[in-house]
């Protein structure tokens, strides 16, 4: 165990195999490509010393660690607590939490502004971003969609146009009016954002991290399989009781959902393109009249985080 300290209030303790795991000695660590070279199978076994002067401090902030098998390691003080010490964060206040009070308008980027990084920033921190001054066409959307990241293909196809003519019955389809939802809830690796242009498995409704945020929302009133939550013999009673908490919990949900006081409601018009973070923020649309044609398609969430990371300041690429 190493101890580091540097005021009486502030002490660490570090494990050796911390130390040996995070060194970053080129027989350990490929700085080319940022990779580990240890497969971790004898990672405990290599972390001993023969004793403690194996342990050396040079300039009051680099360290040396002489190991048994003669490999050394050199670390900073700094270098240890920026990446050992674990922050309990929270979502910065950067990631935008909204309602219609503070949100009075959609983000919005015209086209001939458009930079990516600023796009990033945006989808990012508000989980919504209009892109205007679009080409009104199918061709035109899906080239912007592809130069943001890669598509993610769907049972409808990669990229679909539709209307409240077409043959499919999906209820995006029809005149009326449908309430708030998330796209493809049930999926492990859902998409990333759901874009539109005019032209089965269990998993929590609210899913957290480890330190209590939230992550993800699943809620879609309309696509949801049969509720399995049931079960016979001496739990049935138990189960029942459970079943139902869960639609008290659900009915509450979807009452925030649905509250006016937390949406924004705007008129997309041709050559506008909504992208919305599908983990963040559910979409609904009013009733309308008349004949109205959509674009759309599914944008890779993983692919597109990877690209965005090196564009994103250093408290939202955290959070990301």
């Amino acid at each position: 165990m190493a101890h580091l300290h540097q005021e009486k209030a502030s002490q660490l303790y570090v494990p050796l195999v911390w130390l040996r795991d995070h060194c970053q000695n080129p027989q350990c660590y490929n700085k080319l490509t940022n990779q580990r070279k240890s497969n971790t199978v004898d990672l405990i076994n290599k972390a001993c010393i023969t004793g403690d002067a194996c342990i050396t401090v040079e300039d009051q902030q680099r360290l040396l660690i002489h190991w048994a098998d003669d490999l050394i390691s050199e670390f900073t003080a700094d270098g240890i607590i920026n990446t050992s010490i674990t922050d309990h964060h929270t979502i910065p206040k950067d990631i935008f939490m909204w309602n219609k009070r503070k949100l009075l308008d959609i983000p919005r980027i015209h086209i001939s502004k458009y930079e990516f990084a600023q796009f990033c920033e945006m989808i990012i921190k508000y989980g919504v971003v209009i892109i205007d001054g679009v080409e009104k066409t199918a061709s035109a959307t899906e080239k912007l969609c592809r130069e943001i990241t890669t598509i993610h293909d769907t049972y409808f196809g990669a990229f679909w146009i539709f209307s409240n003519k077409s043959q499919e019955k999906g209820v995006d389809y029809y005149v009326y009016c449908f309430s708030k939802q998330i796209d493809h809830h049930y999926l492990e690796g859902g998409p990333a954002e759901h874009i539109l242009n005019t032209i089965t498995r269990e998993k929590p409704v609210i899913q957290l991290d480890s330190y209590g945020n939230v992550t993800q929302i699943r809620f879609n009133p309309y696509d949801r399989a049969p509720f399995r939550s049931l079960s016979t013999g001496v739990s049935s009673a138990s189960s029942a009781r459970s079943t139902i908490a869960f639609y008290h919990a659900y009915t509450t949900f979807s009452k925030i959902c649905h509250d006016p006081r937390n949406s924004v409601s705007i008129a997309l018009r041709p050559g506008s393109v909504i992208f919305i973070d599908n983990f963040r923020v559910l979409h609904s649309r009013t009733e309308f009249k008349g004949w109205r044609q959509m674009a759309g398609c599914y944008l890779s969430r993983d692919n597109f985080l990877a690209k965005a990371r090196p564009f994103l300041p250093e408290n939202l690429r955290r959070f990301v």
